[in-house]
Formats: structure tokens, sequence, C-alpha cells
């Protein structure tokens, strides 16, 4: 690490300490959970489905009337819509009088929706982009660049988390030179945000010199928001001789998964998420091969529980 970014690793996480140590739990239970059993993390998954079991049905008014069930996938899955008509009916009663965070998505089809988190879910949250980040070389305070269309941060945050902002709402020959010059002379080592953007400028370096690999910084890329494709995973990894690898994520959940090569498939947060493949008509798995609806269960989601959830996202069942 250059010494900017050991500064502001050992900050954080001396903040995070400072303040309950919530974010450091959250990494903990992670690393914990990559350790065990198959057979131990189905038990894990199992103690924990029980446990917001038994408080949702007894403190969040859609589940009262199915106290008497235990089983999770005798629950009914429920949609962005189902929320939005009744937000009141998924919220947890004793969370009434405490601060929230509100996530605001547009919702499938454009509608939008509000959900709310609590503070111990947002921690969550930020130590699952720490500890799937460290797997591609991004751990805290690392300079890396964000490419999004636009920018939700202030300068100061920008600063704050060694963050550079890559405008990529047009993609063109000003973005080419101005993002190149950027990742130059600000030594940025991890590249995280939309695949076309990061596969176009990596294009771009290939053609401007004839090992950018030696110019660049970049030790690891991380792509989201858009699908892949081999041909983008090929390209960036030859410009800048890194792993690049793609993070399922969502704004009310967190970071559902990580694909870190192109035959593997994705590497499911199975610690913090129980995550379903159902079919597209009837509320039952899929087969091995086919492609079917993302349905979630947060299992680490009190202010607001969202259970056999569906992300309006499509998956393909693995081996």
């Amino acid at each position: 690490m250059f010494l900017d970014e050991l500064l502001r690793n050992k900050l954080f996480f001396w903040q995070d300490r400072l303040h309950g140590g919530l974010v450091t739990a959250g990494l903990d239970r992670l690393e914990t959970f990559s350790t065990l059993s198959e057979q131990q993390k189905t038990s894990s998954m199992e103690k924990k489905w029980h446990m917001l079991r038994e408080d949702i049905t007894q403190n969040v008014p859609f589940y009262l009337k199915y106290n008497k069930i235990n089983t999770l996938y005798d629950y009914p899955v429920v949609n962005k819509k189902a929320i939005a008509d009744a937000p009141a009916d998924f919220l947890h009663t004793e969370y009434s009088n405490i601060r929230l965070f509100a996530i605001r998505t547009s919702g499938s089809y454009g509608t939008p929706i509000t959900f709310y988190l609590n503070r111990l879910k947002m921690k969550s949250r930020l130590a699952e982009v720490i500890y799937y980040g460290r797997k591609s070389g991004c751990d805290v305070g690392i300079r890396h660049g964000y490419f999004r269309t636009f920018c939700d941060k202030s300068k100061y945050k920008l600063w704050r988390q060694n963050e550079t902002f890559f405008n990529s709402k047009i993609l063109d020959d000003s973005f080419l030179v101005e993002a190149n010059s950027l990742i130059i002379h600000r030594k940025i080592k991890s590249l995280i945000g939309f695949p076309s953007a990061i596969s176009y400028l990596a294009s771009y370096c290939m053609d401007k010199e004839s090992n950018p690999a030696k110019k660049y910084h970049v030790s690891g890329v991380i792509t989201q928001s858009e699908n892949l494709s081999k041909n983008q995973r090929e390209v960036i990894s030859e410009a800048f001789h890194c792993p690049v690898h793609n993070r399922y994520s969502t704004e009310e959940f967190g970071v559902l998964g990580m694909e870190y090569d192109q035959e593997s498939g994705f590497e499911m947060n199975c610690c913090n998420y129980i995550i379903e493949v159902l079919d597209l008509h009837k509320d039952e798995p899929v087969k091995e091969g086919e492609i079917g609806r993302v349905v979630v269960t947060d299992l680490h989601s009190n202010a607001m529980p969202l259970v056999r959830y569906e992300t309006g996202d499509l998956a393909i069942v693995g081996s």
C-alpha cells in the first residue's frame, strides 16, 4: 500500500472500533463462514432462518399469519409491487421510533420503491463490499476508480475514500483521454463499475501503449450493473494483466455474489442470504441449466425483513 492508502485503511477500522466494530464483525462473520464445511454452512443458514422466522412472525404485520409455518419454502414469494403497495406491512414494529436509512430504487418496470435499513444492516452491506473487494485486490483505502453515469458523493467524500469518479455517461474520445490520464497520474490500483466503459478504456490503453500493464498500476477490476461478456473480460485482462471479477449486488440487499472467472459461475453469498432460482411461471425451483427468477431471503435485515423476495433478475442454475 502507498502511505495514503495505509493511513485511510487504519483510520477506517479505528473509527469502526470506536463505534462498536460493526463492520469488523460483519467481516469476521463472512470469513468464518468461508472456512466451514458444506454441512456446517447449511446448518448455519438454517439456524439464522429459524431465528428470523421467530422474529418476523411476531413483529412484522405481513408475516403474523404465518406463525405456524416453519419451512422457508412454504412462505409466499413477494415482489417489489407488493412492498410498494403496503410498505408498513413489511416494517418491523420495534423499529417504528428508530432512525432508519431509506434506500430508494427504481424497482421493476421503473416503479419507484423505498426500502428501510437499520444501522446494523448498513454496516453489514459495507462489510460485504470490503470482503469481496479484497478478493479482487481492492481493500479499504486503496486508490480506486469508479465508472458510473453520475456521482452522488462530495469531493471530500471522494478524497476520504481515495476514489476517482469516471463519468461514463458518454463514451467518446474525451472520456478516453481524461480517463487514461487519471489512471496514470493518480496511480489507480482498482477499477470498479460498468464493463462497457472499462473495456472501452482497456482497448484504448492497448492501442496507445505497446505494454500498458507496465505503465499502469491497476491490479484488479470489479465490474457490476451490466452483463460482463467474455470478450470484455478478455480485453480488460489483457490490457491490465490483472484479474477481472464480476459483482452481483443490489441496493436493497448488498453483495449477493461474485463471479471470478467465465466458467465457474457466481460464488453466492450464502452467509448472509438464501438464494433461490424459481420457475418463470410458478414458485418452484428450476432444474440445472434452466433459467429462472432470482428470489432472495435476507438473513441479516431486521427493520424491513425481505423473505423470498423476487429481485426482478433472471439467472441460470449451474452444477
